[in-house]
């Protein structure tokens, strides 16, 4: 029983870090998140004309970043 309740506190936690930003980019144009859960965090553009774009963010390396959309 408690390892049941151990395993949903885990995936409430790791929702909770998939919604919450880390660093927020303010543009002309958009709003910018880059999402807290570790160790391939999601990144979120909202545009101000309406659109949004949502995708998972993965490290080659160190100093580069590609985005899967």
């Amino acid at each position: 029983m408690a390892f049941t309740v151990a395993i949903y506190l885990f995936r409430f936690v790791n929702l909770l870090r998939a919604k919450t930003p880390k660093v927020t980019l303010y543009s002309d144009k958009a709003k910018c998140l880059l999402m807290e859960n570790d160790p391939d965090p999601d990144f979120e553009v909202c545009f101000y004309e309406g659109k949004q774009l949502y995708s998972e963010v993965y490290f080659l390396c160190k100093s580069t970043l590609v985005f899967f959309i």
